[in-house]
């Protein structure tokens, strides 16, 4: 029976076996614990590395979007920078055919001033009436000379922003009655009838008397200019009528009319742009001209909010026509006031 284990020594091997088995649960917990650790590490590191996926795509895709909108500003503002670039060059080059249509706008009227003058101080026998049409000459190139230099000036202000206007109450039949006797020499030349039409008691305008003058001088040169001998012209204003339209302000439009020449619809707005003769060009018989006196009968008009444009068909007739605001009730009431 000495095979047999006593009972000490069973009970020894009971807690050998019972030790190594706590020490297996306890090997095998903690492998599950580190299981579960290594799991959520795991676990935390995939989902910090997906959202890091994430965000460097929407990063990238962020960059391909700016890439495209980079690109797309570039195209745009090389386009832009090309157009400016044109539009520059055209401009250079209607300045320089401004320059020499202008250059040659002085030295047409300097040479006949110059002409005439030495003839008449070298022939003091000539016929009188010859000296007079000699004087008649030159005073009327003079008058051309001084109406080109005021358009320069003008001209200067304007692009400088600096045209001085003085506005009051004024009556604007009687501004352009006082135009048209001014132009009077020059109707005659050409035997043309100018019509005045306005309606009894037309309201005030309020304005610069001599702006207004100035458009109306402007207008009225240009429809003798391209007017045949023997024409008609009329100039006529009343209250418009801008029921349709809901505009508050009130308005009085101006319209002056020839029988000339005409002017081409491709060149309606051409004609009021700055450095650019307009259908003045295409005229077999061209008047004489900067073509300054349209762009700043516009400056002039749109300074009060008016419009201005033309009505034409070629070889028929030209209307051109504008609008300036009636001057308020207590203005006109104070203005009578003070011509009474």
């Amino acid at each position: 029976m000495q095979n047999r284990l006593s009972h000490e020594e069973l009970d020894a091997r009971v807690k050998e076996l019972e030790a190594e088995a706590l020490k297996q649960q306890g090997l095998e917990e903690a492998l599950h614990e580190f299981e579960q650790k290594w799991r959520a590490l795991m676990e935390e590191q995939t989902a910090k590395l997906k959202k890091e996926i994430l965000e460097r795509r929407r990063a990238e895709k962020k960059i391909r979007d700016l890439k495209a909108e980079l690109a797309k500003r570039v195209e745009e503002r090389t386009a832009d920078l090309e157009k400016a670039i044109k539009e520059h060059r055209n401009l250079d080059s209607m300045k320089y055919s401004f320059l020499s249509s202008v250059s040659q706008e002085f030295r047409a009227p300097l040479t006949s001033i110059r002409s005439f003058s030495e003839i008449l101080l070298e022939y003091e026998d000539e016929d009188p009436e010859m000296q007079r049409e000699f004087l008649h000459i030159i005073n009327t190139e003079s008058e051309r000379l001084s109406r080109l230099v005021n358009d320069l000036l003008d001209l200067t202000q304007i692009e400088a922003g600096m045209m001085v206007y003085r506005d009051s109450a004024m009556e604007l039949e009687e501004a352009i009655r006082e135009t048209a006797r001014i132009q009077f020499q020059s109707l005659c030349q050409k035997s043309l009838r100018l019509l005045l039409d306005f309606p009894p008691e037309l309201p005030y305008v309020m304005a610069d008397r001599e702006r207004v003058k100035q458009v109306i001088a402007n207008l009225l040169h240009n429809a003798i200019s391209f007017s045949l001998n023997g024409g008609e012209i009329s100039i006529s204003a009343e209250v418009a009528d801008n029921k349709d339209t809901g505009d508050p302000t009130e308005w009085i439009l101006v319209a002056v009319s020839d029988q000339g020449l005409g002017i081409e619809e491709k060149d309606f707005e051409v004609i009021f742009e700055k450095y650019t003769p307009g259908s003045a060009d295409t005229l077999a018989e061209k008047p004489k001209g900067a073509g300054l006196g349209l762009p700043i009968c516009k400056e002039i008009i749109t300074h009060y909010g008016g419009n201005i444009w033309v009505e034409s068909t070629k070889n028929d007739g030209t209307t051109f026509f504008f609008t300036l605001p009636i001057a308020a009730p207590s203005f006109q009431e104070s203005t009578v006031e003070a011509h009474v």
